[in-house]
């Protein structure tokens, strides 16, 4: 299910569905680096800021995001993740093998 949820076509699959690469826009893409650069808060900002329709319902990450994100949270001491949900100013976070 990963591989079609991120990588799915369906006018490769016709029982398919259409999979976030290719849903996604070049306007709503965020660039971080030619050979990936380290997570910022900054980053995660604006990302969340291309997100068209206005804030999303959840953010989907791996264990080695979220814990990353968690990691800055704390060292920051900006709080911003909530202790409930491990939100996220409001949105959920939801690392790649919740259920």
């Amino acid at each position: 299910m990963k591989i079609v949820f991120e990588n799915g076509d369906t006018l490769v699959d016709v029982k398919s569905f259409d999979g976030i690469d290719k849903l996604s826009t070049s306007g709503q893409m965020v660039s971080m680096g030619t050979n990936g650069a380290t997570l910022t808060l900054e980053k995660l900002d604006e990302l969340i800021d291309k997100i068209k329709g206005g804030k999303p319902d959840m953010l989907l990450m791996s264990k080695r995001s979220r814990r990353k994100l968690t990691a800055l949270s704390r060292a920051t001491g900006s709080g911003i993740l909530g202790i409930v949900g491990n939100g996220l100013m409001g949105i959920k976070i939801i690392d790649e093998t919740e259920e």
